[in-house]
């Protein structure tokens, strides 16, 4: 039986221990904020409350702490949604915030929802991006001013999350004990990013949320073979087509994978993992060669030169994002989610410990969610966005539980890796935190 109080009690002293030294980075770089020192209190606020409600969220019971969870990402998301209203001009860099602010103005001026679909299709370049227009209409449409529509489609969205944060613990519930799904429950429910995806105009926690259901379906219909979670499974698969195409791709093929061809992915996993891994790095070197502008984006995107290129890529992606600082390398959408960013960081290295493991014993109640992992992390590399957060964080859901499964069996049987020789978890978490805040000083260029 799993010790569950063990478990949250080092991953208490970890995290808490992570924030304070990532506090004092915030402190002797706050200049880089680009001039407006509201970000960076705003920064201290959002980790003053992430580590003091999950703090407190691990003496509650997760039913008896839903209520304070739900407040908890209203209150923040509005603080958000009207900061970012008052300064719009911090986003100036983000074409997507610029291009869903233009179909709010639209929605009040079309005749109707078929006008409105009309204007919207003379204005988007594929089905991906029609889903969060739709999304939008209603509040845009109904609501006298721009503010109260703005403020309705922050409360819409704060549903949608709370609602995905219900259904990521009972994911979480089919691989971990009620007391390891309760720290995946609270990492979702009270991580900065959600809160910042809430209060601007972005659709990531839309799009997040039916990404969830649709995984939910899987791994219910997986285990039950009933058909009402197929048809679940297929309705909200079809949904992330508005969305990302790419995503709905991920899923069915993770789905196929894990029920239709169980059996041979039991027999040949290591043969599949490593073949589609090689056809994506092929796949990457074949469109440089032919796109040359391409391969000017991925250079430039990464930083380096071609000759690194592909080991920074892999390195980035499996821990990313990694929290910016440096005005130089960042902006301030990046610079705000920092917060979220240092917990993935120190967290990745016990998911790739989990990973490790579930090749090692061969795990096969975990190869849905680390199909749906690995073909996000291998998205990332192919178009060289490892540390952009928005491209991960529709799936990163998936990660964290694979984190937190890491951090369980880390924690109650030290670390395995060469032998029989076992390590205690108090050293793979110091290895964890220096390796991960090297990198990221490495990363804002600051050797």
């Amino acid at each position: 039986m799993i010790d569950g109080i063990f478990v949250k009690k080092e991953l208490q002293l970890y995290l808490f221990f992570v924030y304070i030294i990532f506090s004092l980075l915030l402190f002797q770089y706050y200049p880089n904020f680009y001039g407006d020192i509201k970000l960076f209190y705003i920064q201290f606020i959002s980790i003053i409350f992430f580590i003091g409600f999950f703090l407190l969220g691990l003496r509650f019971s997760t039913s008896a702490f839903l209520i304070f969870v739900f407040f908890y990402q209203l209150s923040l998301s509005v603080m958000w949604g009207e900061y970012f209203l008052r300064h719009q001009y911090l986003l100036d860099n983000n074409a997507d915030w610029k291009t869903y602010v233009h179909w709010a103005y639209c929605a009040p001026l079309a005749d109707d929802f078929i006008d409105y679909i009309k204007v919207i299709k003379n204005t988007v370049s594929e089905i991906a991006d029609m889903g969060y227009p739709i999304f939008l209409y209603p509040y845009y449409r109904f609501f006298s001013t721009f503010e109260d529509s703005y403020f309705a489609s922050v409360v819409g969205k704060t549903i949608f999350y709370f609602i995905s944060t219900l259904y990521v613990y009972k994911i979480a519930l089919h691989f971990l004990l009620k007391s390891s799904a309760k720290i995946v429950f609270l990492l979702w429910a009270l991580n900065p990013a959600a809160i910042f995806f809430n209060g601007v105009n972005l659709k990531e926690n839309v799009f997040v949320t039916i990404c969830v259901f649709a995984v939910y379906n899987m791994v219910v219909f997986k285990e039950s073979k009933r058909l009402i979670y197929l048809f679940g499974f297929f309705l909200f698969t079809s949904f992330t087509i508005f969305f990302r195409m790419f995503v709905t791709f991920f899923i069915f093929a993770s789905f196929i994978a894990v029920t239709l061809f169980r059996k041979f992915v039991r027999r040949h996993f290591l043969f599949i993992w490593f073949s589609v891994a090689f056809l994506g790095f092929v796949a990457i070197q074949l469109l440089m060669k032919v796109i040359p502008a391409l391969g000017y984006f991925v250079s430039q995107s990464i930083g380096g030169g071609s000759g690194i290129l592909m080991p920074v890529l892999i390195i980035t992606a499996l821990i990313s994002p990694i929290p910016a600082f440096n005005q130089a390398r960042t902006t301030p959408d990046n610079l705000i989610v920092c917060a979220y960013s240092i917990f993935t960081v120190v967290l990745s290295f016990y998911a790739l410990y989990e990973i490790f493991l579930i090749f090692k014993h061969k795990k096969e109640h975990l190869y849905g969610l680390l199909f749906l992992t690995f073909f996000n992390k291998l998205l990332v590399i192919i178009s060289a966005r490892s540390n952009e957060y928005r491209f991960q964080y529709p799936l990163v859901f998936t990660y964290i539980i694979l984190m937190i499964c890491g951090f369980k069996d880390a924690a109650t049987a030290g670390v395995c890796v060469f032998g029989k020789y076992r390590f205690s978890n108090q050293i793979f978490a110091i290895l964890a935190i220096c390796f991960g805040l090297g990198l990221t000083y490495m990363y804002n260029g600051m050797f």
